[in-house]
């Protein structure tokens, strides 16, 4: 029955005519009471443009990097750059990075049917 379910919305979201929203991912690392954010910011509906943010307690957000073409740049360099901080011995929680574009949410639906 599940599966029924999930290759039907698969089914479905292959129909629809839009893109799904790209949304921003954050991760929030701590080290004592210190606070670092780092952020995926996306300017629209597709993975690119994007840039990649990071902001030391409340001070002001500063670019690191940005793309205007390269799927997958600001999520390689976002995840590189947590993977550094954790390395320095901040606690970073993850955040959902996956692509929102119909193409993934019909390859994760087929994931999870298996």
């Amino acid at each position: 029955m599940l599966n029924r379910i999930i290759i039907t919305a698969a089914l479905t979201s292959l129909a629809a005519p839009t893109v799904l929203a790209q949304s921003d991912a954050r991760f929030v690392c701590t080290k004592n009471d210190t606070t670092r954010t780092i952020k995926i910011n996306y300017a629209g509906d597709a993975p690119v443009p994007c840039s990649v943010s990071y902001q030391k307690g409340t001070a002001s957000e500063q670019v690191l990097w940005a793309a205007q073409n390269s799927k997958g740049y600001c999520e390689e360099k976002a995840t590189a750059f947590v993977e550094q901080q954790r390395n320095w011995g901040w606690e970073c929680g993850d955040a959902e990075l996956a692509l929102n574009t119909e193409e993934q949410l019909v390859d994760d639906m087929a994931k999870e049917a298996q």
